[in-house]
């Protein structure tokens, strides 16, 4: 099974002028060799708008999930978190028994500022129900225990890709501006590897208080960010434009 993709990036092609232009990529893959990871699609968060996100866009990553194993792909759970639950334990003996190898660090590479405020934790709306030590995965999610892995660490997840010739990741989850870019194990620490990345851009989600700067409303904070990955960390494709298909050979 073959997975294609329309890949959007940006560019500065004018370079006297402060504009970027849109640029869409389409790439064609073998499903074996792509792998989804999803970063802490927790069952709830600390912040009340956070928790309906994360229900929103977990109900659609499950779907894709589904799509990508059935086509042979890998799912990778991301998440410091709930890495060490002992009902998460199959997957971590999935992931553990992997073989080191030597990878390649080319080093942190420097970024501008996000676009937006976060200063302030992103809380829109404390959730005083919140308790971290009863965080689990959120239940939109269908965990294949004998074909999935979870990882918070960076090294684990970097051998098990190697070991099964993963070219590409697909990465969606909470929260964009943190966890999805700066974890150990987030898109700035993977890509440092030489790994080619590419965020779902509608099945990630902003942590961010409108009544900080941009003050704009979730939907357009979330855009801003993936126009800001877009331009500075890797492509992005939206879950819609991701087409699982048998193409004949000639």
């Amino acid at each position: 099974m073959d997975i294609l993709l329309q890949l959007r990036t940006r560019s500065n092609i004018y370079r006297n002028i402060n504009s970027t232009s849109i640029f869409f990529l389409e790439e064609l893959r073998q499903c074996k060799n792509v792998a989804l990871l999803s970063i802490e699609l927790w069952n709830c968060h600390k912040c009340k708008t956070a928790t309906s996100k994360l229900d929103e866009i977990s109900i659609k990553t499950n779907e894709l999930m589904k799509k990508i194993r059935n086509a042979g792909g890998k799912i990778i759970h991301g998440s410091s978190s709930l890495v060490d639950l002992p009902q998460y334990t199959p997957m971590r003996n999935n992931i553990t028994c992997i073989p080191e190898v030597k990878l390649i660090d080319h080093g942190m590479i420097s970024y501008p500022p996000i676009p937006i405020d976060d200063s302030d934790g992103g809380i829109c709306e404390l959730n005083l129900e919140f308790n971290r030590k009863s965080v689990v995965m959120n239940s939109n999610i269908e965990i294949d225990y004998e074909r999935d892995v979870i990882s918070g660490h960076n090294k684990e997840i970097l051998n098990y890709l190697h070991f099964h010739n993963i070219d590409l990741l697909l990465i969606c989850g909470a929260h964009t501006n943190m966890c999805v870019l700066d974890r150990s194990y987030g898109v700035k620490n993977l890509i440092r590897f030489g790994l080619k990345t590419v965020i779902v851009r509608d099945l990630v989600d902003v942590v961010h208080n409108p009544n900080m700067l941009p003050y704009t409303n979730r939907d357009r904070t979330n855009e801003n960010m993936s126009e800001w990955i877009e331009q500075y960390i890797c492509p992005t494709v939206h879950s819609k434009d991701i087409v699982f298909t048998q193409y004949s050979k000639k």
